[in-house]
């Protein structure tokens, strides 16, 4: 923690466009001469697109040495084309570089065997080492992510300036159409509902609003959500609470139910005020197969047992349950959030939290 307070500070003294002479001269050098970025990235079918964002993720890093990336692929049966095998063949050179240094892999799955997106990105992160090794990092996204130049150091740096070890970077980021534009603004996520009035209803966290950049040290926003769409957070975050495959089922209360567990385990979600990725939102209009009603049910009844909102066995509690470092209580305080409030046809910003600085919350070591 001594370490991150000072780069926090040396990190202030050098403009954005000497940025990685910075992080090679200064304490964050010494940082980088270990650190690692992990990619942990989930594709459904479109292997041309996933390909190349692949090539991207390389191409555009000031460090691609330090990068890895396991891909889990899901695919219809009848295609034998993988977005590895795809990446492969467009890119033969960086393809055969990259296996030979071991810094890729994937999975796959046919699409027909599909157990839903926290099932997905479950598998994917299961390949990650399970020591958390020092100055590690994850970054989590989908295959239709847009990297813009540079964006491993800039998130690095966005990281270390929240000044805090356990941070989680994370927002849904904004659609690759509107990456000339609206530099001025930032995204914040901070509204939710409870989505339906069905019996098993959980919480889903709206779209992130768009506000202007008040701050012009441009320091990440400490805010009560996250986003699966983007995150970016020290390995030990996903090991320690990682994504619940019990759960794929369900097509809303996920983020919320993950949040709840990363945030009583002493992580804290910020806010970059800079665009680092985009995404393209139109990627993957495909339509998957319908859940069967029980495992939809049983999706949404082990989301609301997180929150004591139903009671039975809960499998692998000891994986999936929340955490011991703060209290749910204060959790939904600093969310502003009740899990157990009725649905509100009338509003979908039933809890907001837009307006105010939100002050962190220390925990028990």
């Amino acid at each position: 923690m001594a370490m991150i307070l000072r780069v926090f500070i040396l990190l202030t003294l050098y403009p954005l466009k000497a940025l990685t002479d910075a992080i090679k001269k200064s304490e964050i050098g010494q940082l980088g001469k270990d650190w690692k970025i992990r990619i942990v990235m989930t594709n459904t079918v479109d292997a041309t697109t996933c390909a190349n964002t692949i090539y991207d993720a390389f191409k555009l890093a000031s460090n691609p040495h330090r990068i890895y990336l396991n891909i889990h692929d899901e695919v219809h049966r009848q295609k034998i084309n993988r977005c590895i095998q795809f990446f492969c063949r467009m890119y033969r050179t960086e393809c055969h570089s990259l296996l030979r240094s071991k810094r890729i892999s994937a999975t796959f799955r046919y699409l027909s065997g599909a157990l839903g997106h926290t099932a997905r990105r479950h598998v994917a992160e299961a390949r990650l080492s399970t020591s958390p090794e020092k100055n590690n990092f994850v970054l989590s996204v989908d295959s239709n992510i847009v990297f813009s130049k540079h964006w491993d150091v800039v998130l690095l740096k966005n990281w270390l300036l929240t000044g805090n070890d356990m941070a989680i970077l994370s927002v849904a980021p904004k659609a690759v159409e509107l990456r000339e534009v609206l530099h001025s603004k930032s995204l914040l996520h901070c509204s939710a509902h409870i989505e339906t009035s069905y019996s098993l209803a959980v919480v889903e966290y709206n779209s992130p609003i768009l506000r202007r950049n008040a701050n012009p040290s441009k320091f990440p926003v400490l805010q009560s959500q996250y986003s699966e769409k983007f995150l970016f957070a020290p390995l030990s975050a996903i090991l320690n609470v990682p994504s619940d495959p019990y759960i794929g089922h369900a097509s809303a209360g996920y983020e919320f139910a993950r949040a709840s567990r990363f945030w009583t385990s002493g992580f804290d979600f910020y806010a970059p005020t800079e665009d680092i990725l985009f995404a393209r939102y139109n990627a993957h209009n495909l339509k998957v197969s319908r859940s069967s009603r029980s495992l939809t049910e049983s999706s949404y009844r082990r989301i609301r047992q997180l929150h004591g909102i139903w009671s039975g066995p809960f499998l692998e509690s000891s994986r999936y349950w929340l955490g011991k470092k703060r209290s749910v209580r204060l959790w939904y305080q600093f969310a502003r959030i009740d899990p157990n409030a009725s649905y509100d046809e009338s509003t979908k910003n039933q809890f907001v939290c837009c307006d105010e600085d939100l002050k962190y919350v220390h925990y028990e070591e």
